[in-house]
């Protein structure tokens, strides 16, 4: 029951992301594309995707708790 509230408040924030800043991270961290993968899909430069993960990832840490940043530097995965 508790991953599912994890999973519910992850879903949450991640609503909140722009759609590039949403689109990069499914991309790379939910599909597991390469940089250049994702660069090609999304029709931007390699550089672009690097900026854009970060900077996703670094909104989606200041949307969450520091209970629950975990979720992302594990990508994802709830430790037992």
């Amino acid at each position: 029951m508790e991953r599912t509230e994890d999973e519910r408040v992850l879903s949450e924030a991640m609503a909140k992301l722009s759609p590039e800043h949403r689109t990069v991270l499914v991309l790379k961290d939910i599909d597991g594309l390469k940089y250049e993968e994702i660069a090609e899909v999304m029709g931007v430069p390699i550089g672009t995707v690097r900026s854009r993960l970060h900077r996703a990832r670094l909104e989606l840490k200041g949307l969450l708790d520091p209970d629950q940043v975990g979720l992302i530097d594990r990508g994802g995965e709830q430790a037992e």
